[in-house]
């Protein structure tokens, strides 16, 4: 579901990824989604690849590493880079299946350090084919424990409308407007 306050109206629809790509911009599925925004793999457990990189650093005589993590492809194709084998990511790129042209780019920052699983505290997307970038930062959290059903379903608004589904095949969903770009 998607408020929009500006125009005191409301669209809802199944988290498919023809949905989510005409509302956010994001041809991918609901769960994969949810793995970026996580900062993990948007893979089956298992099935990641981790490869070392090395490239000449700028000082004489050094080199920088890094880990590429890849998911095996499909109708898109997923890498990632971490510092360390298995440690916290700090981007991913995920691109057309078939062309290889970028869907987005994200950059992972500010982990939470400790113990057990890790979520970055700061997403930074970047949607190429849209000109747009948004950037998430958590205040707080996050908290072990149930997430109530509520937070998956919002309240509407009183006067709020219900607005049908643009059935265009482009429409501008919500990182763009829909007035031409004058950047």
């Amino acid at each position: 579901m998607v408020l929009r306050p500006g125009e005191r109206s409301f669209e809802r629809s199944s988290a498919t990824p023809s949905a989510l790509d005409r509302l956010l911009g994001v041809p991918i599925g609901a769960g994969d989604f949810a793995a970026l925004l996580q900062g993990t793999p948007m893979c089956p457990a298992g099935t990641a690849r981790v490869d070392v990189k090395t490239r000449p650093a700028v000082t004489f005589g050094r080199t920088v590493a890094w880990y590429e993590v890849t998911c095996p492809p499909g109708d898109f194709r997923y890498e990632a880079r971490c510092a360390e084998r298995g440690g916290t990511l700090l981007g991913a790129t995920v691109r057309e299946g078939i062309s290889g042209a970028i869907i987005l780019e994200v950059e992972y920052g500010d982990y939470e350090k400790g113990l057990g699983p890790r979520w970055p505290r700061q997403v930074r997307v970047r949607l190429p084919r849209r000109g747009a970038s948004v950037t998430l930062a958590a205040v707080e959290g996050p908290w072990s424990g149930d997430i109530p059903e509520s937070i998956f379903t919002p309240e509407i608004p009183e006067g709020f409308q219900e607005r049908a589904i643009d059935p265009s095949p482009d429409p501008p969903g919500l990182f763009m407007s829909e007035e031409p770009r004058t950047d």
